[in-house]
């Protein structure tokens, strides 16, 4: 893949004379502009998407495109995703800015896929599957290189990277069962060291991802460790209720207590719960056939 045209008129104006906006908004850009390394690339583009320049982010991408590392592409990446969270964010999927921003993704995994040598990013492939399961787009190529980057280097993943990775591939509906027994496996040796919130989304990625192989062990280890885990720092409602609906879904029913201590801790924070974070929690309980009381 080689360097795309630029596809929009803003990208060629920024890239002919809009130096001078950047350096009052963004304090690595304006005269050294064509000297930025990768740092400073990736402090440019937090800079622009701290302030909801999503356009002017996308025109500096395209301006930089050459120069930048799979970092800088997977922030991006990244940043756009977050940005879908406040509805404002005024592009699309079909604008050429988006289209050579995943252009240089694909690029730059196909480099280090062909590479002997070849180093993976966690961070990278954790952040480029968790933006492409919330930006929804038509990812396919891209998520089956980072499932092929990431098979061989599970153990490598913070608890948090891996959660994400794998949330993004059953957010995608995107079935990599290779991956997912890998995960389980690596996960189930070392639950202990996963968050509540982890635990949460992983739950919540194999009861939607629904792998050939039986998620019983995986789920009732999450149950559990969620409620040491969730005990020690403060959550909010939607891990404990994804959680549970992961369980229901999967008509999984973890040990009597588990259960019992899961309508208690949802129970202490109840006057917290969305409406549909309450019909979802209380489905969940009546599916696993349990009765909590005082939840009910």
């Amino acid at each position: 893949l080689s360097r795309p045209l630029l596809g929009s008129k803003r990208a060629s104006m920024t890239r002919q004379g809009n130096s001078r906006r950047q350096a009052r908004r963004c304090p690595a850009a304006g005269n050294a502009l064509d000297r930025m390394g990768p740092r400073h690339i990736n402090h440019a583009i937090c800079s622009f998407a701290d302030q909801g320049e999503f356009h002017e982010l996308l025109d500096f991408v395209q301006v930089k495109w050459a120069q930048m590392s799979l970092v800088n592409f997977s922030t991006a990446y990244h940043r756009l995703a977050r940005s879908m969270e406040d509805g404002n964010h005024g592009w699309c999927e079909e604008d050429p800015r988006i289209q050579n921003l995943r252009q240089g993704i694909l690029m730059h995994l196909s480099q280090l896929l062909s590479s002997e040598k070849r180093e993976t990013s966690t961070r990278c492939m954790s952040t480029l599957a968790w933006a492409s399961g919330r930006l929804g787009f038509a990812d396919e190529d891209m998520m089956l290189m980072v499932s092929a980057m990431s098979i061989d280097c599970v153990e490598l993943f913070k608890p948090f990277e891996i959660a994400n990775l794998l949330w993004g591939f059953a957010k995608k509906q995107l079935l990599q069962p290779a991956l997912f027994e890998r995960a389980k496996d690596h996960i189930l040796a070392n639950i202990p060291t996963f968050s509540s919130r982890s635990l949460s989304l992983i739950a919540w990625s194999f009861a939607t991802a629904k792998p050939t192989f039986d998620c019983t062990p995986i789920l009732c280890s999450c149950a559990e460790a969620f409620l040491v885990a969730w005990q020690e720092q403060a959550e909010k409602p939607v891990s404990l209720v994804n959680l549970a609906w992961a369980l229901a879904t999967s008509m999984v029913r973890p040990k009597a207590d588990v259960l019992h201590s899961l309508g208690d801790a949802a129970t202490l924070m109840l006057e917290q719960f969305k409406a549909n974070e309450f019909s979802i929690t209380l489905w969940a309980f009546a599916r696993l056939a349990c009765f909590h009381e005082k939840l009910f």
